[in-house]
């Protein structure tokens, strides 16, 4: 599968690697009597603005390289009006230079976007649907119905 995407350096490369694997007809799955210790933040620390800026880049970037030009831009119109306003609400709270990334992040991301070359995009059965086709979200249901837990998502 070539590894993990080189430009995203931190933060996604793992999620993206299971989803061209899956676009390659790789079965996914998780061994739930396995436990995996997690150092959170061993990269770079939680109040890092670079790594706001790694989160919305590579997940720009994943989105676009995994989906469909029809998907992607569906999910662009409403993921651009949220994204902008984390931003905003950054810079309201006193994380200035957080908003400022977001912004950077969408800059970097259109100079960086791409697809590679004989790699058609996810065109049937994308990451959030659930088998009876379903679309969620799991940030509403995060947020909004207060699911924490992923067996709950």
């Amino acid at each position: 599968m070539g590894g993990f995407t080189t430009d995203f350096f931190a933060h996604m490369e793992e999620i993206d690697l299971c989803w061209r694997m899956a676009r390659k007809g790789w079965k996914l799955g998780y061994f739930g009597q396995v436990t995996v210790y997690h150092v959170g933040g061993g990269t770079l620390a939680r109040t890092s603005p670079y790594k706001t800026y790694l989160n919305f880049r590579n997940n720009l970037l994943m989105l676009y390289g995994n989906m469909t030009k029809g998907g992607f831009i569906g999910v662009m119109l409403l993921r651009f009006f949220f994204d902008m306003a984390a931003s905003v609400h950054f810079a309201l709270s006193g994380k200035a230079a957080h908003a400022k990334e977001v912004v950077k992040a969408y800059r970097d991301f259109f100079k960086m976007r791409r697809r590679p070359s004989g790699d058609s995009a996810l065109a049937l059965k994308l990451p959030f649907q659930k088998a009876n086709k379903e679309v969620y979200s799991v940030v509403l249901s995060y947020y909004l119905l207060g699911r924490k837990n992923y067996p709950e998502l």
